[in-house]
Order: C-alpha cells, then sequence, then structure tokens
C-alpha cells in the first residue's frame, strides 16, 4: 500500500513494512549530520584601531571562526572563535593598525566539521580627524553669517556645523560642508 508500518531507520535507509511485505527504502532529502551552513551576508565597519564584524548566522554553528588577511584572497589567519550565541554582536577585531587594510572571512564550526568560508569584506582603520582649526564668524546681516575654518585633517569627509540657540540647551547640526 506503500505506507511502512514497523519502521527502524539506520546508515541512510528505512526498513519496514508495507501492507504484510517487508520493504527497506533510502532516505533522501534529510539533512545529514555534518559541517554547518557557511555565515553570510558579512559586514565589517572600520574606526579609529579597530574594524567591528559582523554577519549572519547559518544553520547548525557552535562556534564562528573570524579570519583575517592583509592580502585580498588571503592567506588568513585565525584571529578568534566566537560562540555561537553572540554571534549577533559585533566582534571589534582591535589588534589593527590604523591605514593598513584588512581582509576577512568567516566559517562556522560544530562537531561535524567547519563551513566554507564567508564572503570577504575588507576596511581600513582610521584615526579620528583632527578638529578644524581658526573658526571665525562674520555678521553679512541680522539673520546671515558667513563661517570660515582651517581644516586640520587629512582623512575627513567634510565639516558638520552646529548650532545652539541661547546659552544653554543642545548643538543641532544645521549643515554639512566638505
Amino acid at each position: 500500500d506503500g505506507n511502512l508500518s514497523l519502521m527502524a531507520v539506520g546508515d541512510g535507509y528505512v526498513w519496514g513494512e508495507s501492507g504484510s511485505k517487508p520493504v527497506y527504502r533510502r532516505l533522501e532529502g534529510f539533512a545529514q549530520p555534518g559541517a554547518p551552513a557557511a555565515p553570510y551576508s558579512p559586514k565589517v565597519t572600520p574606526g579609529s584601531g579597530k574594524n567591528s564584524l559582523y554577519w549572519t548566522a547559518g544553520t547548525g554553528a557552535a562556534t564562528y571562526n573570524l579570519k583575517r588577511a592583509t592580502t585580498s584572497g588571503g592567506p588568513y589567519t585565525t584571529i578568534a572563535s566566537v560562540v555561537g550565541a553572540t554571534y549577533n554582536l559585533p566582534y571589534a577585531d582591535t589588534s589593527v593598525a590604523n591605514g593598513t587594510v584588512y581582509y576577512y572571512v568567516i566559517s562556522a564550526v560544530n562537531p561535524g566539521g567547519e563551513s566554507p568560508d564567508s564572503g570577504e569584506v575588507s576596511a581600513m582603520p582610521q584615526a579620528a580627524p583632527a578638529a578644524p582649526g581658526n573658526l571665525s564668524a562674520t555678521a553679512v546681516s541680522g539673520t546671515q553669517i558667513v563661517l570660515s575654518w582651517t581644516n586640520n585633517s587629512a582623512n575627513n569627509y567634510g565639516v558638520s556645523i552646529e548650532r545652539i540657540l541661547g546659552t544653554s540647551g543642545t548643538f543641532t547640526e544645521i549643515a554639512r560642508a566638505l
């Protein structure tokens, strides 16, 4: 009748009875124990003296191996193993030098083995830019002023211009200058 009863499972097969006939069938379409799926969507965010790594978990991981190289494509060195339960927290790689590009891959590990590496991501940590100097403000009219300053940094992406109304309160960004 096609339905198995009195089943026993082992070595990728199931044995049992179909109606009154003994039969066995190969199990297909079931995940076999083994290495976990690779992590995906890795991301790295640079900071001053650090790179923060994020990723999306693959299935079945107990730990994640974080690997780093200074050349795209490796060879990679494992810099940390992170417990799978904490994968969603960024890992801060603080053993980096500002101004050097680092390349990262991540693999998942469980008792069945290690996954392939994730896709490669890269980042270059940078020191915080120096503050602008020599700020001056010149009144042009009762409602307009001209600001000027000296850019004291070679690694900034612009300047945020903020103001405060009155003598206390919170500064609010009113413009950005590139």
